[in-house]
């Protein structure tokens, strides 16, 4: 099965023929352009979109793009709504230095199975719904998961946020595997109300464990929200 890597060039000729003629970029279907341009690669061909160079991946940008199975952008800094929603085939996503990935980004990225997410402070409603094989994710940087983000990933079953301050209704929704939940910021994190933000998972059902810092175990059993999981919260470190 052959492989092909999309470096970026042929989306900056497409957007500078568009530009030089006066007309704009910005919400281009650049999946449509690209389908018409490599309508001879084979059917099953994986398709690895590598670069070194691109910052900000824009909204729809591979939206529906099937083939596409890895997205290696080392220093890419956003990841706009849409921009791969419908990848189908899309396994491996490593953006170290993304900060924030918006609404949809990678909704029903079915395949998906492993992200690098170092630097991400916030990631946007919807942005991993229904990607139904993605088991763990770390997120040490992240500072806000916002509503939806991760409903439906029926397969994740471990969550680590290093540095959290706010998840908002509806975030685990549907995880029916997700049973270990890890919190490890230094300060309590806030919590949108507890029966929607974990509804369907074990968690919900108080089965499996939220870790949180020993130091703080006292605050996450005095706050409204987080107290109607006391039984499974669990302290760690000194």
């Amino acid at each position: 099965m052959p492989n092909y890597i999309v470096d970026g060039t042929a989306l900056a000729s497409i957007a500078n023929a568009i530009r030089s003629k006066g007309g704009t970029t910005a919400s281009l279907a650049f999946p449509n352009a690209f389908i018409t341009a490599i309508n001879d690669i084979s059917t099953g061909s994986k398709i690895r979109h590598r670069n070194n160079l691109v910052t900000n991946v824009g909204e729809y940008m591979f939206h529906d793009f099937s083939g596409l199975n890895e997205v290696y952008l080392p220093n890419c800094t956003n990841v706009s709504k849409l921009a791969y929603a419908g990848c189908c085939d899309l396994t491996d996503v490593y953006l170290p230095k993304c900060l924030t990935v918006w609404s949809s980004a990678f909704q029903s990225c079915s395949a998906l199975e492993t992200i690098t997410l170092s630097s991400c402070a916030s990631i946007y409603d919807l942005a991993f719904d229904h990607c139904t094989k993605l088991q763990s994710i770390e997120l040490p940087a992240c500072k806000v998961v916002q509503s939806s983000a991760f409903q439906y990933c029926s397969a994740l079953s471990k969550v680590t946020l290093g540095n959290c301050s706010s998840i908002y209704a509806y975030a685990f929704r549907g995880c029916v595997s997700l049973s270990a939940l890890y919190l490890t910021g230094s300060s309590v994190t806030q919590l949108g109300t507890p029966t929607a933000v974990f509804y369907g998972t074990p968690l919900y059902s108080k089965i499996g464990s939220i870790f949180v810092p020993a130091s703080l175990m006292e605050s996450y059993l005095a706050n409204s929200r987080w107290k109607f999981f006391s039984t499974i919260l669990v302290g760690i470190g000194t």
